[in-house]
C-alpha cells in the first residue's frame, strides 16, 4: 500500500492527525522546557513588602525564580490591598536579573527600556503598531546613579514631575555590574527619600545563592 493511500484511509489518517499532534505538543513542552530549565515555585525569598513602604497591610501577587540560557531572573510584585478596584490600591513589581556578563546586562537593560517606551508609545498613539526607532538618552529620564546605588539609573517619567500627557505606569531601570533590575509601580505611587533607600539595596540581593 502507497504512502498516499494509507493516509486516506480513515483509521490510518486518524492515527496519523494523532502522530502529528502528539509531535506538536511534544515541541511545545520540550521549547518550553528549555527556554526556562529551572522554575523555582517553592522557598522562593520575598526580599521586599509594602510594610518597609510605609503601608499596614501587604499582599504577594506574583513571585517567581527562574534561570534561563544567559540570566536568572527574580520576579516580585506587591501590593497594599487585595482589591485593585480601591482608590489606595498601589502596587510595586519587582524584576531582578543577573546575567552571565556585563554585555548581556546592557543588552537586556536596553530591550527592557526600548519594550517599555514602545508600549507607552503605542498607548498615547492608541497604537499598537509603533516602529519608530527609540533614542534612550533623550526619551528616558536621567537618575542620579549614586542615589540609586547604580552604575546606570534611568526612568521613564521624572517621578518628582510628571508631565500632563503620560502613560498610566512609570518604571525605574537600574544596572550594576552584571546586574539588572526594572521597577514598575502606578503613577500615583509616591517615591520618596526613604523609599528610595529601601528600594536600591534589592539590586545587591542574595537571592540567587538560595
Amino acid at each position: 500500500m502507497s504512502i498516499k493511500k494509507l493516509l486516506s484511509t480513515p483509521s490510518y489518517a486518524l492515527r496519523y492527525k494523532l502522530l502529528i499532534a502528539f509531535f506538536v505538543i511534544g515541541g511545545i513542552v520540550v521549547n518550553n522546557f528549555l527556554l526556562s530549565r529551572n522554575i523555582i515555585l517553592d522557598n522562593v525569598p520575598v526580599i521586599l513588602s509594602m510594610n518597609d513602604l510605609g503601608y499596614s497591610n501587604s499582599i504577594i501577587e506574583e513571585i517567581s525564580l527562574k534561570s534561563f540560557k544567559n540570566y536568572s531572573l527574580y520576579n516580585l510584585r506587591i501590593a497594599n490591598t487585595k482589591d485593585l478596584s480601591l482608590d489606595e490600591y498601589e502596587f510595586i513589581h519587582i524584576e531582578v536579573f543577573a546575567t552571565d556578563s556585563e554585555s548581556i546586562g546592557d543588552d537586556l537593560l536596553i530591550d527592557k527600556m526600548k519594550s517599555v517606551k514602545k508600549t507607552e508609545k503605542e498607548w498615547l498613539l492608541n497604537s499598537n503598531n509603533y516602529k519608530n526607532e527609540i533614542d534612550i538618552e533623550n526619551e528616558f529620564f536621567k537618575l542620579d546613579e549614586s542615589e540609586w546605588n547604580a552604575e546606570i539609573a534611568y526612568s521613564l517619567y521624572d517621578y518628582n514631575n510628571y508631565p500632563d500627557d503620560k502613560y498610566y505606569r512609570n518604571y525605574i531601570f537600574l544596572k550594576k555590574d552584571n546586574r539588572v533590575m526594572t521597577i514598575e509601580f502606578n503613577t500615583s505611587f509616591e517615591i520618596s527619600r526613604q523609599r528610595i533607600d529601601v528600594l536600591k539595596t534589592l539590586i545587591d540581593t542574595d537571592i540567587f545563592d538560595n
